[in-house]
């Protein structure tokens, strides 16, 4: 049987903390640099909003939404809208920019500016759309949503509209 004697001029109560200290620094450095974490990137919601529109009509909409820098945010939603007379409907796909106005600790206040494209089943709709958006936190991932949207619809029914919309997001 061979014995290797090893001669270290350190100390090995100082190999050890050295050591440690490696690994751990190792360890910390393969962490961050194979995590997903980014940092000044916003983090992406699911919102459910529904509510009246203005002339007896409702509207529901589900979406994504998109943090940006500066609490900014982008949004893609798919939205159905139901009047109550002549059982007249519409799937609307749509896309808005959402910069802050205001904003506090918990509570952001923002201009909404977007687009709807969709249908009727009879014919194409456009829209061009402008709105304002309340959002409280209550829980953190968690928001209440109150939004006001109006604009004018091209090649539909009713062409302004005018909707309020609660609902919430939640972080995904």
């Amino acid at each position: 049987m061979i014995t290797v004697i090893y001669f270290t001029p350190i100390p090995c109560r100082t190999l050890k903390a050295q050591t440690m200290k490696k690994t751990v620094f190792i360890l910390i450095l393969l962490i961050t640099a194979f995590s997903n974490a980014r940092s000044q990137e916003g983090c992406t919601y699911l919102l459910l909003k529904a509510g009246p529109v203005y002339e007896s009509a409702w509207t529901g909409t589900v979406g994504v939404d998109l943090n940006t820098k500066y609490h900014n945010s982008a949004e893609l939603s798919f939205s159905y809208y139901k009047a109550d007379q002549k059982s007249y409907d519409n799937l609307l796909v749509g896309m808005f920019y959402k910069p802050v106005l205001a904003r506090s600790r918990n509570t952001t206040f923002k201009f909404r500016l977007g687009s709807h494209i969709g249908t009727d089943n009879s014919d194409f709709i456009l829209a061009a759309l402008g709105g304002i958006e309340f959002l409280q936190s209550l829980a953190p991932g968690f928001d209440l949503i109150i939004s006001n949207t109006s604009g004018y619809y091209f090649w539909a029914r009713n062409h302004w509209r005018v909707s309020a919309e609660f609902g919430f997001r939640i972080s995904l």
